[in-house]
């Protein structure tokens, strides 16, 4: 994908002609090729009315691309915070775990409890936040030894995630 490809998908995104099917295969063939390109694109899509545009976006930004700044971490948390989709809460979870990858951050773990902590969210979005408080402390996902039905129907215990704040907690500032 060289520059000329990237102006004219620019091109046909800001004319509205870009179709949702376009602007997803350009992100993924964006992101597997590992190419830096115009970024206020990027952050464009992330606003897109397509739920799997706003999904791709924020996986080329941050984990394909590894942009990993403050700007690419306020689009994920007003992702998690704000999306009517599943998906892209998800994706957002996801995303932040990576971001902020070994780094201790109490606020940030705070902020994740508290998104833990919502209702509305089902069990699929609660084990994303679960794992992205244990991407803090620099541990991997949760084993995936239970089968995939009971972990989305039970999400984790607040055991579980009371065990991890406290490890970011009693760490050094």
């Amino acid at each position: 994908m060289n520059r000329k490809a990237f102006e004219e998908f620019e091109r046909r995104v800001a004319a509205g002609k870009a179709s949702e099917q376009e602007k997803i295969d350009f992100l993924f063939d964006w992101g597997r090729e590992s190419r830096k390109g115009p970024r206020v694109l990027l952050e464009e899509l992330t606003g897109d009315e397509c739920w799997e545009v706003r999904y791709y976006a924020l996986q080329t930004m941050v984990l394909d691309l590894k942009i990993k700044d403050p700007s690419s971490a306020d689009l994920c948390w007003a992702a998690l915070e704000q999306d009517p989709d599943e998906s892209v809460k998800g994706m957002a979870a996801g995303c932040l775990g990576s971001i902020y990858f070994n780094s201790y951050r109490k606020d940030v773990a705070r902020r994740l409890k508290r998104a833990f902590d919502e209702p509305s969210l089902d069990a699929g979005i609660k084990w994303g936040l679960y794992d992205s408080l244990r991407a803090l402390v620099g541990r991997p996902p949760v084993g995936w030894n239970v089968p995939r039905d009971e972990l989305l129907v039970r999400g984790p215990d607040k055991s579980q995630v009371e065990e991890v704040l406290l490890e970011v907690e009693q760490a050094s500032p």
